[in-house]
């Protein structure tokens, strides 16, 4: 009797680009794109800027800055603005972003001063962000050159944000001095926020 061998052949098979398509390859990410330069692209160009047109009197309690006007907005996606909440600023994906606000205050009438005071909420909790807070004094200064003084807040943090979370940007004034009538600077309210990581 003999004995028969079988010897099996074994073929390399090497991937041509038209043997997958995208319906077979799974693209998991929570940045938009099909793929990864995609992803990139969108979270190099995830940001806002927002603006309030109208000047905005302050209280001496903290009060919500409605944000009227979108100057910037890329990538909705990830960071949406104006959804019918004028006040927020909306981040639709999780992420380490980048919150920075600006506004220029009127002085207070003559012999008054006031001390300002600036933060960011998150979700409509009453207290602000760690590294959010802003505080100015502004005062009348007749007494010097007849002008009255105008000062400025300016602040920049980072903090990670959940998916669905949303911030709000609030004022106050401390009457330190009179009862002074203070406002911030119509078209000087400025608040963006931008995705770096």
């Amino acid at each position: 009797y003999g004995r028969g061998t079988s010897q099996a052949a074994f073929v390399a098979v090497v991937a041509a680009a038209a043997d997958y398509t995208s319906t077979l390859i799974t693209n998991a990410s929570s940045v938009a794109g099909a793929f990864v330069t995609n992803a990139l692209n969108n979270l190099r160009a995830a940001a806002c800027q927002a603006r309030r047109t109208t000047a905005f009197s302050l209280s001496t309690a903290f009060a919500d800055i409605s944000l009227d006007t979108t100057d910037l907005e890329k990538v909705p996606t990830i960071i949406d603005h104006l959804a019918g909440t004028p006040d927020r600023i909306s981040f639709v994906v999780a992420g380490t972003y980048e919150v920075h606000y600006h506004f220029d205050i009127n002085a207070p009438d003559p012999t008054d001063t006031a001390e300002i005071q600036s933060r960011v909420t998150v979700n409509d909790v009453a207290a602000a962000l760690a590294g959010s807070e802003g505080q100015s004094t502004t005062f009348d200064d007749t007494s010097i050159d007849g002008d009255q003084m105008t000062t400025q807040i300016s602040v920049t943090f980072s903090r990670d944000f959940a998916a669905a979370d949303f911030i709000t940007l609030q004022a106050l004034k401390v009457n330190v001095g009179g009862t002074p009538v203070v406002s911030l600077r119509a078209g000087s309210i400025v608040m963006s926020a931008k995705r770096i990581t």
